[in-house]
């Protein structure tokens, strides 16, 4: 039986069952136009940025080209994780601070943002702080 002849509801019941494993996800994006709009709303219903991974400045600026050549998958996007951000290295402030605000100016729309393992010693740097109270105040969260 072809895709296109299974019902949506059923199509989502699978994809639902695979919405941990992103790149299951991603393969089925790939199978049959019917199954991209749906992989893509799971893969990109939870986006985690980690403080501590090398490649962080590079995945988030492939992240942003993504998102600015096909904005409906921001439309999906449930969870912005910011993780393992130690805003106590002021040398990093401003990479952090760059990231957070371009991807949150990107998902204005996101249903949750949160904090895990951001550390900070006294107060919320200036440049992070600005990014996080941005997003604070869209509409969607309001």
């Amino acid at each position: 039986m072809a895709v296109e002849c299974l019902p949506n509801e059923l199509i989502d019941c699978i994809l639902d069952n695979l919405s941990s494993d992103k790149k299951a996800l991603h393969n089925c994006s790939l199978i049959k136009k019917a199954l991209v709009v749906p992989s893509q709303h799971l893969i990109f219903a939870k986006i985690e940025l980690d403080g501590r991974a090398r490649s962080l400045q590079y995945k988030t600026e492939q992240l942003i080209v993504i998102l600015d050549e096909k904005p409906h998958l921001t439309s999906g996007v449930q969870l912005l994780n910011f993780q393992r951000f130690n805003l106590e290295q002021p040398e990093r402030e401003g990479d952090y601070a760059q990231i957070a605000k371009g991807v949150i100016q990107r998902v204005s729309k996101v249903d949750m943002i949160e904090l895990k393992d951001v550390y900070w010693s006294t107060s919320l740097c200036p440049l992070f702080r600005t990014a996080v109270f941005d997003a604070v105040e869209a509409p969607s969260l309001i």
